[in-house]
């Protein structure tokens, strides 16, 4: 029920401009909520959303309603999307953040992390089997775009896979496949792959990304 100065009535009584007025109040309190982890602002928070396809954005979201991404305290920024993922009541909610969020264009990012470009290049050989050459990423075999991720949270993923805090379990097949993909490698060599793709694919050699 929605209550106005003149009394109450259901929402479908409602005139189509009112509709539009209380969808939009909803929508835009739903995203300034996700934009407290979400946004630039903080300095400890998650990673930036703008810009990821829709597919991955669902693929994600769906993981944690599931409880197969979120549940591990050890994980503590997974955690908090754990508990941050009721945010989303409806599934009206859920198509609202996907599509908010997929549509936006990437945002500018501060180059952080350093490493070997040259051979980041080569290890990254091993990488775009699934994430393509380009680093665009391959909805066919759900892996997302690095491109318009940022370096701290590539590295932050890539040590998070390796130490089984992401994807340690056979139920979220995807991050399974990273974890085991990931287990030779060491922090140099995740530096080194993030530099290349920063560098090379992303073109943020000068600090930030100029597209």
């Amino acid at each position: 029920m929605s209550c106005f100065v003149n009394g109450c009535q259901s929402r479908s009584q409602l005139p189509p401009a009112a509709i539009a007025e209380v969808a939009t109040t909803s929508t835009n309190a739903l995203v300034n909520s996700c934009l407290i982890c979400h946004g630039t602002r903080e300095m400890q928070r998650g990673p930036v959303l703008d810009g990821l396809p829709a597919w991955y954005l669902e693929l994600q979201l769906r993981k944690f309603l599931a409880g197969v991404r979120g549940c591990n305290p050890e994980n503590r920024s997974e955690h908090l999307m754990g508990s941050g993922i009721s945010l989303l009541r409806t599934e009206a909610d859920f198509e609202v953040a996907v599509k908010l969020f997929s549509e936006k264009p990437p945002q500018d990012h501060l180059k952080t992390i350093r490493g070997d470009v040259g051979r980041g290049r080569q290890l990254f050989t091993y990488c775009a089997t699934c994430h393509g050459f380009d680093g665009r990423g391959r909805e066919e075999v759900k892996a997302p775009p690095l491109t318009v991720q940022e370096d701290w949270y590539l590295y932050d993923q890539l040590v998070r896979f390796k130490a089984g805090l992401r994807g340690g379990t056979a139920a979220d097949p995807e991050g399974f496949l990273m974890h085991q993909a990931v287990l030779g490698l060491n922090t140099q060599d995740f530096r080194d792959v993030v530099s290349y793709v920063n560098d090379e694919l992303a073109g943020r050699s000068s600090g930030r990304n100029d597209r």
